[in-house]
């Protein structure tokens, strides 16, 4: 895709979120620490623990490719290691084949789409939806945040 285009997007994205999906956003606390094209981070805290962790989600070629999904350590703003993942319901609890790192199963997550036994559900038949869009994907990682044991 046209950087130029997929900048295009994702900035639109970005708008909706600060401004029609504001209140959503700040009841459900996200904290936003980047959101410069192609980089979009957040900082979600956990319901019952209250463990705080960055998400930080690749947006390169926003929407032909969706985005790729790695957490950090909010202060240090280090990547996690798979032992400081989340766990309980969030991946397979193995390694990503391709990338050989942690990952979140999970539609509209570049790795679960990438991954083989995911090959017939293509991000094509998803990209475009409205409940594709960054800001359900967002949404919908946090959602399994909170699954987990924090």
């Amino acid at each position: 895709m046209d950087p130029t285009v997929s900048r295009r997007k994702f900035e639109r994205e970005l708008e909706i979120i600060r401004t029609q999906a504001a209140g959503f956003v700040e009841a459900a606390a996200w904290e936003f620490v980047d959101g410069i094209y192609p980089v979009l981070a957040v900082i979600f805290t956990h319901p019952r623990s209250k463990r705080r962790v960055g998400f930080h989600f690749l947006c390169d070629d926003w929407d032909e490719v969706p985005p790729a999904l790695s957490l950090f350590d909010p202060e240090t703003r280090e990547e996690l290691s798979w032992s400081k993942w989340p766990q309980q319901g969030w991946s397979a609890g193995q390694s990503h084949p391709t990338t050989g790192k942690p990952f979140l199963c999970l539609p509209g997550i570049r790795e679960y789409h990438v991954h083989g036994s995911h090959q017939n559900d293509r991000w094509d038949n998803l990209r475009g939806k409205e409940s594709y869009s960054l800001r359900y994907i967002l949404h919908r990682v946090q959602q399994r945040f909170g699954d987990t044991n924090g």
